[in-house]
């Protein structure tokens, strides 16, 4: 349902946070063609830090990163700093799929890899539309 607020792409801020080099790159170069200003971070720490000093509509974030880490505990910490964005978890595994609403932490949706360029695209306007909504 469109909430009837238009959202402004030009404006519309996407953090796209993955340990693969070609799912970023991938994510950022569909993303910018669409007209999103989007940042990308490789880690949770250099997420944490663009978290602390950027706004963000989106943040399509990865589930697994090496030495234990997951994006559910990056997701906890963007739905205290910024409780407005909405984040996309993204995993290649189905069992992440499926309990993406995390007791610790918000989603608005959760994506299955591979993604197709149409569902990122969709997903991420449908956040940013939720964003602004609820800002």
């Amino acid at each position: 349902m469109n909430s009837g607020k238009a959202v402004k792409i030009e404006d519309a801020r996407v953090l796209v946070v993955d340990d693969e080099e070609s799912i970023r790159f991938s994510f950022q170069f569909f993303l910018k063609n669409f007209g999103y200003h989007v940042e990308v971070a490789s880690n949770i720490e250099d997420a944490m830090a663009l978290i602390s000093e950027e706004e963000f509509d989106a943040a399509i974030i990865d589930n697994i990163f090496p030495q234990g880490q997951n994006g559910m505990d990056l997701i906890a910490y963007l739905n205290d700093i910024q409780p407005y964005c909405q984040a996309v978890l993204v995993s290649g595994y189905q069992k992440y799929k499926s309990s993406s609403k995390g007791v610790n932490c918000r989603t608005f949706a959760s994506l299955l890899k591979p993604v197709k360029q149409e569902d990122l695209l969709n997903t991420v306007k449908r956040a940013i539309e939720e964003a602004r909504r609820t800002k």
